[in-house]
């Protein structure tokens, strides 16, 4: 059995692919910045597929009440983390966040929140124990949430809550 810990975790972002190479490991599609020494957690959801059933009038050949069942589309696939943050505009900027910069007192950079958007971005991790490998791609993916609220906890540092979003058809997953 292949265990996977913390210490066989590696994430990084970057600018969204234009396209996503069959013949190239996806880990190495993504030339971006390391984020894995200042996430505390993460958690990846696949996307999911939903299903209906509608009852009918009637009943089929059994005396069974009719019944069709429907397929709705596929969910985003999710990843939700938190990041230490040792400087919140290096932190938020490397998440694709774009804020207007105004001028502020004595040297103090102040963001105008108001205008804050995400770039769309590539973010990639990967679980690599010495003997299996799994790596996730999410392209083209959208930072959902990213501060500015930050958590403060009496270990001393403060974390910054993350969520990126990604269309199911821009997800994929290789493994050994």
């Amino acid at each position: 059995m292949a265990l996977f810990r913390g210490k066989h975790a590696y994430v990084k972002i970057g600018e969204t692919l234009s396209s996503v190479a069959s013949d190239t490991a996806l880990w190495d599609q993504v030339s971006g910045t390391s984020i894995q020494g200042v996430m505390t957690n993460m958690n990846f959801k696949e996307p999911e597929q939903d299903s209906e059933v509608t009852s009918l009038l009637g009943s089929d050949a059994t005396g069974q009440q009719n019944q069709v069942k429907t397929y709705k589309g596929l969910s985003e696939s999710e990843l939700t983390g938190k990041l230490i943050v040792d400087d919140a505009g290096t932190t938020l900027t490397l998440l694709g966040y774009k804020w207007d910069t105004v001028s502020g007192p004595n040297g103090i950079t102040r963001y105008q929140l108001g205008e804050a958007k995400s770039d769309n971005v590539a973010i990639a991790f990967k679980l690599d124990n010495g003997t299996k490998t799994m790596t996730v791609l999410m392209n083209n993916a959208t930072v959902e949430v990213a501060g500015p609220s930050v958590n403060v906890d009496a270990d001393g540092f403060a974390e910054l809550e993350v969520r990126i979003k990604c269309l199911a058809k821009n997800t994929y997953v290789e493994h050994n």
